[in-house]
């Protein structure tokens, strides 16, 4: 089914691309879509998958969006994307968002409004943004604050947004509030907490998020924003175990090594992210710093026995964007993330092919070229220590990780 997908979608985005501006179909209809062929070579570590030790071309998105404003004050907007990383991402066409936005009231200095169904998160600076390939700052937003483990789940909330701006002598405030929760699909989240897969499941999730933004009247190229996100799951599904069978089985345990995972029988997690991000233009520079704190509240059910984990994540990204020309940008990315801020050379819950996925360290160098109106081609080389960010993919656990890695990229976009 994802070949099938592939081989009509993408002669349809690139039919389309010929006749671009002919997809105005009203003044109140707006289609706009994208094409996107990336390269990835990462010799030392499996990056999404084995394929990109040698090189692979199976990195791609394609996108096609649309928006229908019913009324000057009722609008409706959504998005399907195919995304191919891979193993990690097979390609399958997937609702990116899709939600009605009413713009209950607006004045000259306020305004006030609600969306309601799959929406885009607004989390930092490129959340909310990271769907589109020309709207990140590199191929790839920073991974230690934007985890792709988490995608779909951070990217868009099924629920309800409430958002509003005011004007006043001080600059422009801001505001989102979401409330809602997001189906899971796929190990990502078992193979992220406990490093692999165990009985049971991780379906879904409760979001709860609030940020705020505010870029002072003084100083219009600086922006400020504060982010909160809540995020409840449990895991479902395992088994229950009495406490004879809990004694039968530490009985066969015994003088062998135990690993927990094997005999989790239920489990929650909570936990709050901070993200502070600020953002400053200066004539041909922008320059874009974040630090985030997530705060966790991990519970597992062992042998009907609670285990209580309550870690704390810290990472911070700073970058520097030059604008050399109009049609030549480039990039330079520092990071770092630590899952557990107080053990800052080795994971917990590492798997034992993988010592390292506790943290992560990146120094990113890129550029940009747009060459035509509507196609960009963006080169990149990271230098990484540390697997934090490797994105989870099914087999991940047989492959012996390495501590230092590199992967060079390069990705193709058009875009109408």
């Amino acid at each position: 089914m994802k070949t099938i997908i592939q081989k009509m979608t993408l002669p349809l985005l690139l039919s389309i691309s010929i006749h671009a501006y002919s997809l105005d179909i009203s003044d109140s209809v707006q289609l706009h879509g994208f094409v996107s062929q990336g390269y990835m070579l990462s010799p030392d570590n499996p990056f999404s998958g084995t394929k990109a030790e040698d090189g692979s071309f199976e990195f791609r998105e394609l996108g096609l969006n649309a928006s229908w404003e019913a009324t000057p004050k009722l609008r409706f907007a959504g998005q399907v994307l195919s995304r191919t990383m891979d193993e990690a991402s097979d390609g399958s066409l997937k609702v990116d968002f899709l939600l009605a936005d009413y713009l209950a009231y607006s004045n000259a200095t306020t305004s006030f409004g609600v969306r309601v169904g799959r929406i885009k998160s607004a989390l930092g600076l490129y959340n909310s943004t990271r769907d589109i390939p020309s709207s990140r700052p590199g191929i790839s937003v920073p991974n230690a604050i934007y985890f792709d483990a988490f995608r779909d789940p951070l990217l868009a909330t099924d629920g309800i947004n409430l958002y509003g701006s005011h004007i006043s002598e001080l600059g422009l405030f801001s505001f989102n509030a979401y409330a809602g929760g997001r189906e899971l699909e796929g190990l990502s989240m078992e193979n992220y907490l406990l490093g692999k897969d165990v009985e049971g499941e991780v379906k879904n999730v409760e979001l709860k998020i609030f940020q705020l933004t505010f870029k002072p009247e003084s100083e219009h190229d600086l922006n400020f924003g504060l982010s909160f996100l809540q995020v409840n799951t449990k895991l479902s599904g395992a088994q229950s175990v009495t406490k004879a069978k809990t004694q039968s089985v530490l009985d066969s345990l015994a003088g062998t090594p135990f690993d927990y995972r094997n005999y989790i029988t239920g489990g929650a997690l909570d936990s709050l992210f901070v993200i502070a991000s600020a953002q400053y233009g200066y004539q041909d520079w922008l320059f874009t710093a974040e630090y985030l704190n997530i705060f966790s509240d991990i519970t597992n059910e062992v042998l009907g026995n609670e285990v209580i984990n309550d870690p704390v994540s810290e990472a911070f990204s700073i970058q520097a964007e030059w604008f050399t020309t109009p049609q030549i940008q480039t990039l330079i990315r520092y990071e770092e993330l630590y899952l557990v801020n107080n053990n800052r050379s080795y994971s917990t819950v590492a798997r034992p092919t993988d010592i390292y996925s506790g943290y992560g360290r990146g120094l990113t160098l890129g550029a940009k070229w747009l060459f035509d109106e509507n196609w960009t081609l963006r080169g990149e080389m990271t230098v990484n220590d540390g697997t934090a960010w490797i994105p989870i993919y099914d087999g991940i656990g047989d492959v012996e990780l390495k501590e230092h890695w590199n992967t060079y990229g390069l990705q193709l976009t058009y875009q109408f």
